[in-house]
């Protein structure tokens, strides 16, 4: 049972890619490349801590978790949208402006000084760091430290729910961390789903059952439908052919990542989900020992069964400090010892019977 008390009626269809039939999208957003280095899509596309998360028809892109921008095509116009917040001109250490008896001093050269242009995306970067929470920022180390691995971020699976004692629908979404694209020894491309937590992180730890074991319950069902599992490859397929034309066109030389995009937007590369969601718990290993008595299982997330490792894989990042630390390579070590684990246990339990 989720604690959060919800039953599932339907799920909405995964889709992903700006696949409009003429191309009329990404041709615009070459254009706009072309205007310059000074042009905000420039600075935009050449900025390596910036991330696009491709969505359906329009895309976003994230700095520590923030959404700079929100962009889509709109008869053959670039509509951009942008909070507020974000154009702010970030004023020393203190977000207040001084007013005396009621009257906002200088307020020319405050709007002057205060409200970012669009083109100045270092600013806006800048403005953004405010409102970044210390969970974004990890979930953005382990973004720098996969940059050849970088698929997607804040991914948002929809439903359609409702509560237990009520006949009333609700859109809800489950939104999972990032998605990396691996390829491996025999060619073959593997999206890994990752959701990240804080080692302190109350939802880790329960007398009984931890909140995130519903959610790494619901991340498995999605990773494990069917007809979820071939939206998933489907979408990301077109994702890569999209981040390719973005990013391909331009100065940029060839690369890891650009390689591996272009293989795996083919439709005859062999594409896989892996079907475990992993959680990656991040933070000093002294403060996860505190929790032994209520925390989840590390290595595992068995929500009651005896099969361990059957709904996710929990790996503790312990101590991490620098980019090997937080990447795709030291996950999957950890995926392959838990993995080892369990088969152990599992032929010990049959031993004992």
């Amino acid at each position: 049972m989720s604690t959060e008390n919800l039953i599932t009626l339907s799920e909405k269809p995964f889709k992903r890619g700006l696949a409009d039939g003429d191309g009329a999208f990404i041709k615009r957003l070459i254009d706009e490349y072309k205007k310059g280095a000074a042009n905000w899509w420039n600075q935009i596309i050449n900025h390596k801590e910036l991330f696009v998360g491709i969505r359906e028809e329009y895309l976003n892109v994230y700095y520590k978790g923030c959404s700079l921008v929100m962009l889509e095509l709109k008869d053959g116009e670039l509509i951009g949208h942008t909070h507020y917040k974000y154009l702010v001109h970030p004023q020393g250490d203190s977000p207040y402006v001084r007013f005396e008896s009621g009257i906002l001093k200088d307020e020319t050269a405050f709007l002057e000084n205060v409200v970012l242009h669009y083109q100045n995306i270092a600013e806006i970067i800048k403005a953004s760091e405010f409102y970044t929470g210390d969970e974004a920022k990890i979930v953005h180390q382990i973004l720098m430290a996969n940059a050849e691995n970088y698929l997607d971020t804040e991914i948002a699976f929809q439903r359609i729910a409702k509560k237990e004692d009520s006949e009333k629908e609700i859109n809800k979404q489950d939104r999972i961390d990032l998605a990396l694209l691996d390829e491996d020894e025999n060619g073959q491309g593997k999206i890994y789903f990752c959701e990240v937590k804080q080692v302190n992180d109350s939802r880790l730890y329960s007398t009984k059952r931890p909140e995130v074991v519903d959610q790494m319950l619901r991340y498995y069902e999605i990773l494990n439908s069917k007809g979820r599992k071939s939206e998933i490859i489907d979408s990301y397929r077109t994702v890569c052919s999209n981040l390719i034309s973005i990013y391909g066109n331009h100065d940029r030389p060839e690369d890891k990542w650009l390689n591996k995009l272009r293989k795996f937007s083919h439709k005859d590369s062999i594409l896989k989900v892996f079907e475990k969601p992993i959680l990656l718990i991040v933070g000093e290993k002294s403060e996860w020992e505190k929790h032994k008595k209520n925390r989840v299982g590390l290595g595992c997330i068995s929500l009651g069964d005896d099969e361990e490792n059957k709904f996710g894989i929990v790996i503790g990042l312990w101590d991490a400090k620098d980019e090997k630390d937080f990447s795709l390579d030291e996950i999957k070590k950890a995926i392959k010892t838990a993995e080892a684990n369990t088969h152990t246990k599992a032929a010990n339990r049959r031993q004992r019977e």
